[in-house]
């Protein structure tokens, strides 16, 4: 290694004031300058960890742990962050999920809980309205040990304080809205939060509203109903009829928390002195992923020429190469990461991006596949790697893959199911070992799959950076792991959260492979979930 270059990369964000560490437990690390709070930190989230997934059965698909970063200064984070409040937001690096920091203590902590909340959501394969998403984060950040008991649900002050100050959200601007967008006071965006943590505070506590809660989620996250529809179908009320509910509970004054047997799992945490590179590689994901390419491209170009051409940092080459776009990079420094590892947590990343990618490279899927290859601990990998084939048509290779897709939540589970018997059928009315090929529609129709033999919609995580709006319909450029992909609306007032223009938007795209009249064929947008 160029030790010199290293030296030098590392003092442009490391300077000797500000030494950095990285500490490590089961399941999370944290890479922060030196503080005595990192260690409550990861007791904390290995806490919330075991609550979630022991509570409603929620995992991460990623092999790598999350991470939690806290740049040098606040001003680099406000630097990250851009516009807005938050003490805390969270980045979907390559590979692996992460979570910026402004700082470590006991006033900001409740930021790790509230992001790593929308994590536990998102791999439960709940589809969340911002409200909902934003108040179950609130809800539960205040998540604590207390005994042989976990704590969650407590009153906030500072939410109690707006509530009682400001004038309230109407309830339907409260549940159309969609993420913070310029022009959007703070003062706006505060009361948002409160009236969200509210409203989830009494649809899980109070006497009226407990009862029906988990039938009110399933109908939003799993059947895909407004909220409108969700509160008349379970607790036959308008949303004028649950505003008033909301303000009686607010008045009622009773924000008492809830709490169930829980005991605090075993953390063993291992420190060490942070490596330069780590910092730098870390720094060029979370700048590439705010928009700051530039500089991005800057950080990966010093970290090749203080690397050599050994295995031990080809993953974060990979990583800030992705992050600033330089994709052929990161494919080539991927490739020889796979290469170097032993075990399978490379390839099991590697197969989720193969899964979401709208056409991977055939080599790519390929790699990742052999690389999986008799691993029993990547149940999530073999998952994407059988809805990779699904799409594909190889139905054999479906079948062997699914096999081995194991241990999944049961929102995934469910996926699989549905192509296995999907291929079932298939199998029994062609015969074939591959897919029919659907027939071409004619002019002036629409090639829509019956219900029955629809597969799973195919699913991409990134970032929205145009869309292009002409009339009721919009093209999309998401930036995803590999490339910047485009994405057919046909009809944007399905989709009360999409802004027409320039933007930096963390979405999740639901699409299905559809032919089009006048347009062709095309990845058409069926969901849209904005972080």
């Amino acid at each position: 290694m160029r030790l010199a270059a290293l030296l030098t990369a590392t003092a442009l964000i490391m300077p000797a004031a500000v030494p950095y560490q990285r500490l490590v437990s089961e399941h999370f690390e944290i890479l922060a300058p030196r503080d005595p709070e990192a260690t409550a930190v990861l007791h904390q989230l290995e806490f919330a960890r075991t609550f979630f997934e022991q509570s409603a059965k929620l995992r991460s698909p990623h092999a790598r742990s999350p991470l939690i970063f806290v740049p040098a200064t606040e001003a680099q984070f406000a630097r990250m962050r851009g516009p807005g409040l938050a003490y805390g937001f969270y980045v979907p690096l390559p590979g692996r999920d992460a979570i910026v920091l402004q700082g470590l203590e006991t006033t900001l902590r409740r930021a790790a809980i509230h992001e790593y909340a929308h994590l536990a959501f998102q791999y439960s394969g709940g589809r969340y309205p911002r409200w909902l998403n934003e108040g179950l984060a609130e809800y539960y950040s205040t998540l604590r040990s207390v005994g042989a008991r976990a704590e969650y649900g407590h009153a906030l002050p500072e939410r109690l304080a707006r509530l009682r100050s400001s004038p309230w959200l109407e309830i339907g601007d409260l549940m159309a809205r969609g993420p913070q967008r310029r022009g959007t006071t703070a003062s706006s965006e505060d009361m948002f939060y409160s009236e969200s943590w509210l409203l989830v505070h009494m649809l899980i506590s109070s006497d009226l509203y407990r009862k029906g809660w988990p039938d009110f989620r399933d109908e939003i996250s799993r059947k895909g109903q407004s909220s409108a529809e969700a509160f008349q179908s379970v607790y036959h009320r308008d949303l004028e009829q649950v505003r008033s509910d909301l303000r009686a509970y607010f008045a009622a004054g009773q924000i008492e928390q809830q709490s169930s047997p829980m005991i605090r799992p075993e953390v063993k945490i291992a420190t060490f002195a942070a490596d330069g590179f780590d910092i730098e590689a870390t720094t060029a994901g979370v700048e590439g992923w705010s928009g700051r390419n530039a500089e991005a491209r800057l950080a990966y170009q010093k970290l090749v020429r203080a690397s050599d051409d050994g295995c031990k940092w080809q993953r974060e080459l990979g990583d800030a190469a992705e992050a600033a776009g330089l994709f052929d990079d990161a494919l080539q420094h991927r490739r020889i990461d796979l290469d170097c590892r032993k075990d399978t947590a490379t390839a099991c990343d590697l197969a989720r991006g193969v899964g979401l990618h709208p056409s991977p490279p055939a080599g790519l899927v390929a790699l990742a596949t052999e690389r999986l290859r008799g691993s029993e601990s990547c149940g999530y990998g073999f998952y994407w790697l059988g809805l990779r084939a699904y799409r594909d048509g190889r139905l054999a290779d479906v079948a062997a893959l699914l096999e081995q897709a194991r241990g999944l939540p049961e929102a995934v589970a469910v996926d699989v199911d549905r192509m296995a018997q999907a291929l079932r059928r298939g199998a029994a009315r062609s015969g074939q070992t591959r897919a029919p090929e659907p027939v071409k529609p004619g002019d002036g129709e629409v090639e829509i799959l019956p219900a029955e033999d629809k597969p799973p919609l195919g699913r991409m995580e990134g970032v929205l950076e145009h869309a292009a709006c002409t009339g009721q319909t919009a093209r999309l450029n998401v930036r995803g792991k590999l490339a910047v992909f485009v994405f057919y609306v046909e009809d944007r007032s399905r989709f009360a959260d999409l802004a027409c223009g320039a933007q930096k938007r963390t979405v999740t795209v639901g699409f299905e492979p559809v032919t089009l009249p006048r347009v062709g064929a095309v990845s058409a947008v069926r969901e849209l979930q904005f972080r």
